[in-house]
């Protein structure tokens, strides 16, 4: 009976009566959602055999489209649906089967309707209700296009996502008849290739319906708007009282509060300086950092990070690239993290130091009041604190690590960033529940747009630790905020490891590392004691920062990831280098431009908005990221070019647990030579030698020295210092440059 049910069709054999009913729903729905309807000549191009798959949002989506398609489609739906009173409905306008993801005779009678050049539309299951199984239902939607040889035409419907119609939870802030904009998208064809197994075609098939349809889900997004036009759209959305932000000091803030001391602290930051653009920020990773970042952005101005963990040289030749005349800090800050020297140093230069504390008596009753008024009404209140600010306006200025050379300056706009949020959601679910563990400092990147505006724009708690240092409290900090999404370094996560209890990250369900290999034992570990897998990832900050990663669904060892919805790539060969091609980016997400002072508008641009990565990589054909090194990370020795991370990984494989870097300094015999850092007591060259016997690599690659330390210079991101590093070593074994 079940079987039989699972193919009934419902509908009107009358066709006159279906025609009178639709034209009818078609001019009603028109007259009120003032629907438009673009691309209605690709479902021609499309041929007979057409599998309509629509980003679905709401409960009407289904019904629009059979009202504008013109002709009856077969229309597949889950049992769990099918009762329902106002399917009951739709189905009179259209054919429907009811699909069971796990009975093959259900996608095998689509597939037949689909041979009879008929009109199918299905909905997957991750757009319709969400969460862990979306891969159930990307398979039979791809098998149907598959076997039938049909074109796919995605739709992608705008508009009724924060309608009354919605199938969110929440509907803090909907239209009863919003406008709605139905767009018939290019068709696509799966070809049945006859050389794959059914299980790689499978797999194949439903990788490109994955990727159409997270295309589909980034396009939908609005990233035309500044990043705290975002967060009040989405405080509209979660409700003013959502718990939304708190740090090691155990204070909760709500939405509301949140807009009320923001927008407090911007408008005394724009009173103590009225005419300055970029603003200096020295603060940690918590509370305040955030509420300041949203307070300068109120008041149109944009934050410089300033990495106070670097030497006091770099930190004033940041100051100078911004052109900073004022720094915010913190008496606090400065005692703690023994800031005095620094802000000294600063201040020399002719900086004035503005302290947060001195708000106290700097703040007002008419302050207050402003405060209040911006959190009842904050878009009211940010179009008169910023009535000129745009989406391609920048947001913020960050420097990059340093690691390799001095500290560029880096301009984001606010859709750079919105657009790597945005481009996120397609590699990951994230619902209102989740909780962002953030320990990454937000003078960096990753602590920056992943770490803290992730979680503000798309509505689900931050949990704001101030240093990633703090191996034995932060397990502790992720434990009791039951923190359920976490992005960190390799070096921070193997650290965690060694003093956290198996309990302490049980909450997890999303662990990300980037901005440094994440080496086998570490992810060994993380499986092993808190049965949690690392998702090894790749960004650079002029990308905002993530370029790639790795999630639940697609995952290969070895790689870190495919690249970011909307991203491009280019190959570009470089001499020497045989295994890996440099990587080129373009992208919704990729900078504004590095600043200079020289330049007119004082910014150096992408050529044709595409950045070179000095990155050296493989893609694979499946779309996989394998680094192998940067350019300006292999040594030339004796003509031959060798790769600095393919002699770490060797190394590192032999003597787990330790830090085993390689820097490359000058050879009068062959150029350069290999010199390896660690803090590994037991490392000699014979065994560097016996461990690189039999290997299929360069003697040449065999480090020469080896310079042992017990704690080798390590930046504050986690990466490794290489420019320090190299002038120690030429140092101790007296090498001129």
């Amino acid at each position: 009976m079940k079987n039989k049910r699972n193919f009934k069709i419902f509908g009107c054999n009358d066709m006159f009566s279906f025609e009178k009913k639709q034209r009818f729903l078609k001019r009603l729905l028109t007259f009120l959602f003032g629907i438009k309807v673009e691309g209605l000549e690709n479902l021609k191009k499309a041929g007979d055999k057409v599998l309509i798959i629509p980003n679905h949002t709401s409960y009407l989506d289904g019904l629009l489209i059979a009202l504008f398609v013109n002709k009856r489609i077969t229309f597949s739906v889950t049992d769990r649906l099918a009762d329902k009173w106002w399917i009951k409905f739709f189905t009179s306008l259209m054919d429907s089967r009811f699909l069971d993801p796990d009975n093959p005779l259900s996608i095998k009678t689509m597939v037949n309707e689909l041979n009879n050049n008929k009109t199918c539309m299905i909905f997957t299951l991750a757009n319709m209700f969400g969460g862990s199984s979306q891969m159930k239902f990307y398979e039979p939607a791809a098998l149907m296009a598959q076997k039938s040889g049909a074109s796919v035409v995605p739709v992608q419907i705008l508009g009724l996502e924060h309608s009354a119609y919605s199938r969110l939870k929440r509907k803090s802030l909907f239209k009863l008849f919003p406008k709605v904009k139905i767009i018939f998208k290019e068709p696509i064809s799966f070809s049945d290739d006859k050389n794959l197994t059914f299980k790689d075609a499978r797999t194949k098939s439903t990788s490109k319906l994955h990727d159409i349809l997270a295309d589909l889900k980034f396009e939908a997004k609005n990233c035309n708007k500044t990043l705290l036009d975002a967060t009040i759209d989405t405080m509209k959305l979660v409700g003013r009282k959502k718990i939304m932000l708190e740090d090691a000091s155990r204070k909760p803030m709500s939405f509301g509060e949140i807009f009320l001391k923001s927008f407090i602290i911007g408008r005394y930051l724009n009173r103590r300086a009225p005419n300055e653009k970029n603003i200096g920020i020295v603060l940690p990773t918590s509370s305040v950092c955030t509420l300041s970042l949203l307070g300068l952005h109120a008041y149109g101005k944009v934050p410089a990070m300033l990495n106070f963990t670097t030497s006091p040289m770099q930190v004033l030749s940041t100051c100078e690239t911004a052109g900073l005349k004022y720094v915010v800090t913190a008496h606090k800050v400065v005692e703690v993290a023994h800031l005095e020297s620094l802000i000294d140093d600063i201040r020399s230069q002719g900086i004035e130091i503005i302290y947060l504390e001195d708000m106290k008596t700097g703040v007002g009753l008419l302050d207050k009041i402003c405060g209040v008024f911006a959190m009842l009404f904050p878009k009211t209140a940010y179009k008169l604190t910023a009535p000129y600010a745009k989406p391609t306006d920048p947001a913020v200025i960050l420097f990059t690590s340093g690691s390799e050379g001095k500290p560029k300056g880096v301009q984001l706009s606010h859709k750079n960033i919105l657009a790597n949020i945005y481009q996120l959601t397609t590699k990951f679910d994230v619902i209102e529940d989740d909780v962002m563990l953030n320990c990454l400092p937000m003078f960096h990147s990753f602590g920056f747009t992943a770490g803290t505006f992730t979680p503000l724009v798309l509505g689900f708690k931050l949990a704001a630790y101030t240093s990633p240092l703090h191996y034995k409290a932060i397990p502790g900090f992720c434990s009791s905020m039951q923190a359920t999404i976490f992005f960190a370094t390799d070096t921070f996560l193997a650290n965690y490891a060694k003093f956290a209890n198996p309990y302490d990250f049980n909450s997890i369900r999303i662990l990300a590392a980037g901005a440094e290999k994440v080496k086998p034992e570490t992810k060994r570990i993380w499986l092993e004691k808190f049965g949690v897998r690392i998702l090894e990832g790749y960004g650079a900050t002029e990308c905002a920062p993530i370029i790639a990663v790795n999630n639940y669904l697609y995952n290969k060892p070895g790689s870190v990831g495919r690249l970011m919805t909307g991203m491009q790539y280019k190959l570009k060969e470089i001499p020497g280098i045989k295994e890996g091609k440099e990587l080129i980016l373009k992208g919704p997400n990729v900078m504004c431009g590095y600043l200079d002072s020289k330049k007119v508008k004082g910014l150096v641009q992408p050529e044709d908005g595409w950045y070179d990565t000095g990155d050296i990589v493989e893609v694979d054909e499946d779309g996989y990221v394998f680094l192998k090194g940067r350019s300006k990370r292999f040594a030339k020795i004796a003509g031959e070019m060798v790769s600095l991370l393919a002699v770490e990984i060797i190394i590192q494989r032999e003597f787990p647990g330790f830090i085993n870097a390689i820097v490359a300094v000058p050879d009068d015999k062959k150029g350069e030579q290999l010199v390896l850092i660690t803090n590994c007591p037991d490392i000699t060259k014979e065994k560097l030698l016996n461990i690189f016997d039999g290997r299929e690599i360069t003697k040449l690659a065999i480090p020469k020295e080896i310079l042992f330390m017990e704690e080798p210079p390590v930046l504050s991101t986690g990466k490794f210092d290489y420019v320090n590093a190299k002038e120690l070593v030429m140092e101790k074994f007296n090498i001129n440059g």
